[in-house]
């Protein structure tokens, strides 16, 4: 999985951090143990995360950045975006991991080419939260889903060309704390009239706490979520037929045929 920093990665994975170096740790040896595409772990750090940041600067395959403008999870994840250098990239949180093959199960499906109007290729992942459920499978005693919002499938954790990320214009100025993966994935389906679709085969492992830091973030939750739903409402030309998870099923059932 690891190389050298002089090649240049397949796929960059932007890690943010919250002081929580312990799961960072778990994270990090997930990808480790179970990734074989080049790839490249950017983590991304609050500032004052010291422990994290003195660990993570004597991991030569790291790289670490220190999130200096802002404390939020989404321009963290806009920083890192931005150091990106990989063909493909996508996110992880420090408290989540990727099963076996995932990655590259993900990878493979994007890259296939039948995938060309594909724009991102989304992670299924566990969540207790049956609102909103698009499609689920089980994997040992575990089940792991997506998620959709007024018919268009949104991930919570996906990969995508960074091409695309790029032309999109990377995150939106007034992304949510909560939400920003989600408006990400409208994004690329209203802006760049490009699918997002969903690879069974790809399984995130989240680790569900309420913790310090999501403590300090719970005033804006449910402020955050009426802003995003605004900003989800679909105008008219993007209103969608009730047919509209059919046919996401369809493509579905085509992407696994292919890859």
């Amino acid at each position: 999985m690891s190389q050298s920093r002089t090649q240049k990665p397949v796929l960059s994975i932007v890690i943010v951090t919250y002081s929580r170096s312990k799961r960072l740790h778990k994270c990090i040896s997930g990808i480790q143990e179970n990734v074989t595409t080049p790839t490249e772990i950017i983590v991304v750090s609050r500032k004052d995360n010291l422990d994290t940041a003195e660990w993570a600067r004597l991991q030569p395959e790291i790289r670490f950045i220190i999130n200096t403008n802002g404390q939020q999870p989404d321009s963290a994840y806009y920083k890192g975006f931005h150091a990106a250098t990989g063909t493909y990239v996508m996110w992880l949180d420090d408290n989540s991991f990727p099963l076996p093959g995932a990655i590259d199960s993900a990878v493979n499906m994007l890259q296939h080419t039948g995938m060309i109007d594909v724009g991102m290729i989304g992670f299924y992942h566990n969540h207790d939260d049956e609102l909103n459920r698009f499609d689920s499978i089980e994997h040992n005693g575990v089940i792991y889903s997506t998620y959709n919002v007024q018919g268009l499938l949104c991930t919570n954790f996906g990969i995508l060309r960074r091409q695309l990320l790029n032309t999109l214009g990377y995150l939106n100025e007034e992304s949510f704390y909560y939400g920003w993966e989600f408006d990400l994935s409208i994004k690329i389906q209203r802006q760049a009239g490009m699918k997002v679709i969903g690879c069974p085969k790809a399984l995130i492992f989240q680790e569900e706490m309420i913790d310090k830091q999501k403590m300090e973030y719970m005033p804006r939750l449910a402020k955050d979520g009426n802003k995003s739903r605004r900003a989800w409402k679909p105008a008219a030309k993007y209103k969608h037929p009730a047919t509209a998870t059919d046919n996401q099923r369809t493509i579905l059932k085509q992407a696994l045929i292919q890859s």
